[in-house]
């Protein structure tokens, strides 16, 4: 199915059946929802997203995300289902396959389901302001980092908990905002960095990260911050 409409903002969620450590983990019950139904209703609150596009090779993910608001341009190729696969390459063919027209493209991944309206359009709003070619969201690593010398001497590179200008930080929450010309045209990119709080950058990579998602899930974000605050 080819889309003939232009867009200004679209989402495009990629959810492949066989994930590394966890089969169908993007279809995995989560507070009595699948996990990806967490990423599909927070793209459809936000107000600047016009439309919802899931990427799956998967015809369970397909029909699921359809039944829920999202649209299936077209089913991904196997090829792209590999492990060693960039999601950047996975949303770069589907712009290519579906022909979609669009400003702004939002990658949110399945497996943050803390992720919410409020903070893609702050990312949204602050892509549009600074003219970048992308925004990330990320997490600061709160953790000391050690770095090994000779195999034998360790030394801390991080700081631990004293966060500066110079703290570490990951990737983390599940957020990308980007720009057509950061697929397709090559140059020098504009890249800014979105600093998450701690809740909405957990990311669900195994079924223990499920187990402890679900107790939290149904909590509300404003108390969850504040219990992790009082560690």
């Amino acid at each position: 199915m080819v889309e003939n409409f232009f867009y200004d903002v679209i989402a495009i969620i990629p959810a492949r059946a066989h994930f590394d450590k966890v089969e169908q983990l993007n279809m995995k019950e989560l507070g009595g929802n699948p996990l990806i139904y967490y990423a599909i209703q927070e793209a459809r609150k936000s107000k600047f997203i016009d439309k919802v596009f899931v990427s799956t090779e998967d015809k369970k993910i397909a029909n699921f995300s359809k039944k829920n608001g999202a649209g299936i341009s077209y089913i991904r190729p196997k090829k792209l289902t590999k492990k060693n696969i960039l999601t950047d390459e996975v949303v770069k063919d589907f712009l290519k396959k579906s022909k979609i027209k669009t400003k702004i493209i939002v990658t949110l991944l399945p497996n943050a389901p803390f992720m919410r309206a409020e903070t893609i359009d702050k990312i949204i709003q602050l892509f549009k302001k600074n003219k970048s070619d992308r925004i990330f969201s990320v997490k600061k690593i709160k953790s000391s980092i050690w770095k090994s010398q000779n195999k034998k001497d360790f030394f801390n590179i991080s700081g631990g908990e004293k966060l500066d200008k110079n703290s570490f930080l990951e990737v983390a929450g599940g957020i990308f905002v980007s720009n057509l010309d950061y697929y397709f045209k090559k140059k020098k990119r504009k890249t800014l960095l979105y600093v998450n709080n701690e809740i909405e950058s957990l990311m669900i990579q195994s079924v223990f990260d499920l187990i402890v998602a679900d107790r939290l899930i149904d909590i509300d974000q404003t108390i969850l911050l504040e219990m992790v605050k009082s560690r």
